[in-house]
């Protein structure tokens, strides 16, 4: 029986001269009314030498949530005189050059590219082909020990400096420190990753890149067993039956059925660590 691991599908990253990491800050959390304000993406090597960088504010005329406010502290009158969407994402573009010459990195990369692809077909601009791997999956895999895996967390757990956390520049920088510890760490982050890819915002319920055994089981009807890091269970393997995929604020979710308590669940796909079909039986 084929144990796949849960961070995608293989990539050649020798391939790459350069990796973007990126970061957005939000009016909120909802990519189909809410807004992207701020930017930051810097350029780096393999040997972690940052190569160039990007950062702008960007006017809209949605006001910021009073919780995403409290976490990243952008007023609106902040961003008044800043460019608007159109003009922001056109040099965003113009700055992560063609997509196959681009990978990006981003910390829940599925809220990321949620955000990124909405802003762009509201523009009126195409979506490009990129691709974006979730360091958020992969520090569950490299870092199963911290008691947290959001950026701010680890961060503090791996001495990163955290000055200027939740502004869009800092935590890219912080994104980019993370992947270059991760790939120091673990041949994990070497051969496989969390890949999400820029689709039409029509298209964002559709599950991400590399999981296509999970989506087998779906259309098969057929049993999973995985290790799961989250919820009251632990990360003890446990039995369920996958039944279709959500998507709510660029975070993917499986929808199955739980064996272990009976009843119908939603699994985090960036928290399900390992999975392997189970031939026969179980399904409900």
């Amino acid at each position: 029986m084929q144990v796949t691991r849960a961070t995608g599908i293989p990539m050649r990253l020798d391939e790459y001269e350069s990796f973007v990491a990126i970061d957005f800050e939000t009016t909120g959390l909802d990519p189909a009314t809410d807004r992207i304000i701020e930017i930051g993406a810097v350029r780096f090597d393999a040997r972690g030498i940052e190569l160039s960088s990007f950062e702008t504010l960007v006017a809209t005329e949605t006001p910021s949530h009073p919780r995403a406010f409290a976490v990243h502290g952008i007023a609106d009158a902040d961003r008044v005189a800043a460019p608007d969407s159109a003009t922001a994402l056109q040099a965003l573009l113009d700055f992560l050059g063609e997509p196959e010459q681009c990978v990006m990195l981003a910390h829940n990369a599925g809220f990321d590219a949620a955000f990124l692809s909405t802003e762009l077909s509201r523009a009126g601009l195409s979506v490009p082909d990129y691709r974006m791997i979730d360091t958020l999956a992969l520090s569950r895999c490299v870092f199963p020990e911290s008691r947290g895996h959001g950026l701010d967390a680890l961060a503090r757990g791996l001495g990163f400096d955290r000055s200027g956390a939740h502004r869009a520049s800092a935590d890219s920088r912080r994104v980019m420190q993370l992947w270059l510890e991760m790939r120091r760490r673990s041949p994990v982050v070497e051969t496989s990753v969390a890949l999400f890819k820029l689709q039409e915002p029509d298209d964002l319920s559709t599950v991400p890149e590399g999981w296509s055994d999970l989506i087998r089981a779906v259309r098969e009807r057929r049993a999973i067993r995985m290790a799961y890091a989250g919820g009251s269970r632990g990360p003890a393997p446990r039995a369920v039956s996958p039944r279709r995929f959500v998507t709510r604020a660029g975070v993917s979710f499986v929808v199955a059925f739980c064996h272990l308590d009976e009843c119908e669940k939603e699994f985090r796909l960036d928290r399900v660590l390992r999975y392997e079909l189970i031939d026969g039986g179980l399904v409900r």
